[in-house]
């Protein structure tokens, strides 16, 4: 694998209308919850993570509309404005795993051409792909985005995701599976919603980069391996990615998570620390942004790679860069390494 150039980022999400809003609103550890109208199985408004002016009853595909435009355009900025007619561009979206939603459920089309007029009109209309691997689909795209700049089809590619878990029908579904939080399931999870983009390029001496990934690794059952034992996946993942890039030998200092504390998967990801780690494990720090935004699904790996870079621009004295850790149950890791741009 080589080294991607993040050139470009963009979020929307509860607590920012920005890629930067929302940066220091998790570093601060802020948050939007709030009752919601829809009544949950304890008799009580069902607790989500929702932007404010987006009001609860408007549809999927609204919601999934201005987040995406909005968070698209941001990444698009000062960017966008460099590439001609030669430039060739590709947009790779990770959605939802299939089953993640009550049936039927597919990602709107209306919200992809919506993405596609955001781009200049000078570059024609750009690759579309398709990714439904939900929390741990952007190690697919990243993997799928290398091949094609390895191969010369593409001069760069935006790779993003937009997810909601905040209309009824949804709320229902995972209220049904016990996976809200209330007051009968104190570990379930806040249903959020989220849109984020990165404009990755090849990695050049020249590249305006903000950041690059330096590596990605994804972890999957060994043949004939039914139940994994906690965290092995990840660990997996975890030394794939460090192996990767062990060119730097900085030992990382961040971990970005989407596991929320909650016990199982707090041992999870203390399993895969301190497998993957061992001495070094306590002097990286953990991040769990969802305790500030919720489960935002399938958006969830790229908000947190525009999350680690923000992290590595804003001074926190980093050289070993972050890695970004999500897993999909039963326990599907995928990790990546983004490190600070050398100058």
């Amino acid at each position: 694998m080589r080294p991607l150039a993040i050139t470009g980022v963009g979020a929307r999400t509860p607590v920012g209308p920005g890629a930067r809003e929302t940066f220091f609103s998790v570093q601060a550890k802020f948050n939007a919850f709030h009752e919601s109208f829809i009544v949950d199985r304890t008799g009580e408004g069902a607790v989500l993570s929702a932007i404010a002016p987006l009001h609860p009853r408007v549809g999927e595909e609204a919601r999934l509309l201005e987040l995406a435009v909005a968070a698209l355009t941001e990444a698009l900025q000062g960017v966008a404005d460099s590439w001609n007619a030669r430039h060739r561009v590709g947009l790779v979206l990770v959605t939802p795993e299939p089953g993640a939603r009550p049936s039927p459920w597919s990602f709107p089309a209306s919200v992809v051409q919506a993405l596609l007029e955001r781009f200049p009109r000078s570059i024609g209309s750009p690759r579309v792909s398709l990714i439904p691997g939900g929390h741990t689909g952007w190690v697919m795209a990243l993997e799928q985005i290398s091949v094609l700049f390895a191969q010369g089809q593409l001069d760069a590619c935006v790779l993003g995701a937009v997810d909601t878990l905040c209309s009824p029908r949804t709320v229902e579904h995972l209220d049904r599976q016990c996976r809200l939080r209330n007051s009968l399931e104190v570990e379930g999870r806040v249903p959020g919603e989220a849109a984020a983009f990165l404009v990755l390029e090849p990695l050049r001496p020249q590249s305006r980069a903000l950041s690059q990934l330096a590596a990605w690794g994804e972890g999957t059952p060994l043949q004939g391996e039914k139940s994994p034992l906690p965290g092995a996946l990840l660990t997996r993942a975890t030394r794939e990615c460090l192996r990767s890039s062990a060119a730097n030998n900085e030992s990382p200092g961040l971990i970005l998570s989407d596991m929320d504390g909650s016990k199982h998967e707090a041992l999870e990801m203390a399993f895969a620390r301190f497998r993957a780690f061992r001495d070094q494990a306590s002097a990286a720090s953990l991040l769990h942004p969802s305790e500030s935004l919720g489960d935002v699904g399938a958006a969830t790996g790229p908000l947190l790679m525009v999350l680690a870079t923000l992290c590595l621009l804003h001074g926190s004295g980093l050289p070993g860069g972050a890695l970004v850790a999500t897993h999909t149950p039963p326990g599907h890791g995928a990790v990546c390494r983004v490190l600070p741009e050398r100058r």
